[in-house]
């Protein structure tokens, strides 16, 4: 049986071994290229930062709310979502220079590709809904009203099942069947059709 989030300490690891992960991620060969990225929402910015100095190497505008980020399943780029901006921000990991803008996301809270690389996933946090997108593409595929502020969203290893946190809801996780099959909510059982 897979628990999606089983609980706040496992969730902080989770957390903490993600941002390791991208900053693993984003590293190049040469360790003078590594950086670690960090979204200041309030600023609407997001800054470069050395990891051995803790030094700010630069910091770059990047739109409205910026709340996650994640790099691309290939590794060449680096997601970053505009919440309040509606946007997808496509950026260099290396550098944060943006190579592109992708408008019509609606409240991008936070994102994820499923294992197979076939679906892209935004928790549209202050709508209260789930988007599912083609992975190639971004092709909408499903929209799924949540109970209350879907949070974050993680996979089981056979990209069948999306679970979802909410925020403000008595029931804080729950799965949704992606393919094959459609679910009436997130909140359906497993199985639903």
């Amino acid at each position: 049986m897979m628990t999606c989030f089983p609980g706040p300490r496992r969730i902080a690891a989770s957390a903490l071994f993600a941002a390791l992960a991208l900053a693993a991620t984003i590293a190049t060969d040469a360790a003078a290229d590594t950086r670690v990225i960090v979204i200041n929402s309030a600023d609407d910015s997001i800054s470069l930062i050395d990891p051995r100095t803790y030094a700010e190497t630069a910091r770059v505008p990047i739109g409205r709310e910026p709340h996650h980020l994640m790099p691309t399943p290939d590794g060449r780029d680096l997601l970053v979502a505009n919440a309040a901006g509606n946007e997808l921000v496509v950026t260099d990991p290396r550098t944060g220079a943006i190579r592109k803008r992708l408008p019509g996301i609606p409240d991008p809270y936070q994102l994820a590709y499923s294992p197979d690389r076939r679906w892209f996933v935004t928790a549209g946090l202050r709508l209260n809904r789930i988007d599912v997108y083609e992975a190639d593409g971004l092709k909408p595929v499903k929209r799924l009203p949540i109970d209350s502020m879907p949070s974050h969203i993680a996979f089981t290893p056979d990209s069948k099942l999306a679970c979802r946190a909410a925020t403000r809801s008595p029931r804080s996780t729950s799965p949704c069947r992606l393919s094959p099959g459609r679910c009436r909510s997130a909140s359906s059982p497993p199985g639903c059709s």
